[in-house]
């Protein structure tokens, strides 16, 4: 039996009157995607539990089956685990995002302008050379988003993601304490995070630049504190034996780790807009061979909706049709296994707001034992009115690999 689940981060969003009032994913081409809902189940599925705030780092790992109660540690652990960061028991991890601010200390990306790897990978290395010691170490990751670790930092403090920060004052928002005990990590984190802003300011590769014409990385921004998290085994909890994780972006690397997944390296894969679809298609391919279960995930619809690009999310929606889902969904008729082939996002990403919302999102789950229900085509309005109903958390995980 082969399993293979496809994420498309941030793919469901809302109504757009540009669009004569239809989603991004209802305006898009996708006759993949509406072939898997003629031959299949659809439905929708409530991956943010209450309490908690719409991302990634929780969104991924409801569909997956755990609870984020008993599991969840923040996105940084889960980031630093996708790269290899070593973390005690006593360490605090924090997401370090690469940011730009205009003149005024207004955050204008929290992205630098998608800087690219080998640049991310510099200034944080700088900041390590100037800012790390025994007790506090920068992590190079992928582009923006780095690791930043904490020896016997306190995890109780409040730290608003960047992406969420767009067009305010940052100085606004500086890191709280929320208990007495995490006073010192706040004053830490904060005093650090001016330091840097110094240092980035001053570093002769933003001030290339700018002189480019290029947003500068001349500001870091620390959130979404954690320590090591515990996690049973994903082939321990549902029935296959192994399984791999196809991805670009660390978060989701490190929570197939976690899981118990194996990485699959794709060059190209960068976990934006330009990131090589049709070699994770491959790669998802050429590992179904070898494993009975893959998850694929694909970042670009999430990106260009905190960029507020709804053309550029048209487009990632089609080409994840076209390079992904058609030629997986092919693969897998040409076997003479049983398969199950399921779509959905993790969580939606607006492109008005440009931020995460907690609303269920539309999956398609289809396969060689699966009777298909009437829906045609894939989209949030479609999904709604699907015999999969509304699910919630690991429901739809059992209803995955059940079949």
């Amino acid at each position: 039996m082969k399993h293979i689940l496809i994420v498309a981060d941030g793919m469901a969003d809302e109504e757009q009157p540009t669009l004569n009032g239809l989603t991004p994913l209802q305006y898009a081409s996708t006759p993949a995607m509406d072939t898997l809902a003629r031959q299949g189940i659809s439905g929708r599925l409530k991956t943010i539990p209450p309490g908690y705030a719409p991302g990634s780092e929780v969104a991924m790992l409801s569909l997956l089956g755990y609870d984020p109660d008993q599991v969840f540690e923040g996105r940084a652990v889960l980031e630093a685990a996708g790269t290899g960061v070593p973390l005690r028991a006593d360490d605090l991890a924090l997401r370090c995002n690469l940011v730009t601010l205009d003149p005024e200390g207004c955050l204008l990306s929290h992205s630098a302008g998608e800087i690219g790897p080998n640049e991310g990978r510099m200034l944080i290395e700088d900041l390590e050379n100037h800012l790390g010691n025994d007790s506090r170490h920068f992590h190079p990751g992928l582009s923006y988003r780095h690791t930043f670790v904490l020896r016997g930092g306190h995890k109780a403090i409040e730290c608003i993601p960047p992406q969420d920060l767009r067009g305010k004052p940052t100085d606004r928002y500086p890191i709280e304490a929320l208990c007495p005990e995490a006073e010192t990590t706040a004053r830490t984190l904060n005093r650090l995070s001016e330091t840097a802003g110094r240092l980035l300011r001053e570093h002769p590769l933003n001030q290339a630049r700018e002189s480019a014409g290029l947003p500068p990385a001349n500001a870091i921004r620390f959130w979404s504190p954690g320590h090591r998290p515990t996690m049973e085994k994903l082939a321990g909890r549902y029935d296959f034996s192994h399984g791999a994780v196809v991805a670009g972006v660390p978060l989701i690397k490190g929570i197939g780790v976690c899981a118990g997944l194996d990485m699959i390296d794709v060059p190209g894969a960068t976990g934006y807009r330009d990131t090589d679809y049709a070699g994770k298609a491959t790669a998802a391919i050429q590992t179904l061979e070898r494993y009975d279960f893959v998850l694929l995930h694909v970042e670009a619809p999430d990106e260009c909706s905190h960029e507020g690009d709804l053309s550029g999310k048209i487009e990632a929606i089609e080409k994840i049709d076209r390079l992904i889902v058609s030629p997986l969904f092919h693969f897998l008729n040409s076997l003479s296994s049983p398969y199950t082939i399921a779509l959905l996002p993790d969580h939606p990403s607006l492109c008005r707001t440009r931020t995460h919302t907690s609303d269920p999102v539309p999956f398609v789950l289809c396969g060689s034992h699966i009777q298909a229900d009437r829906i045609t085509r894939f989209d949030e309005k479609n999904a709604a009115q699907g015999e999969g109903g509304l699910l919630y958390g690991e429901q739809f995980t059992h209803l995955f690999f059940s079949h």
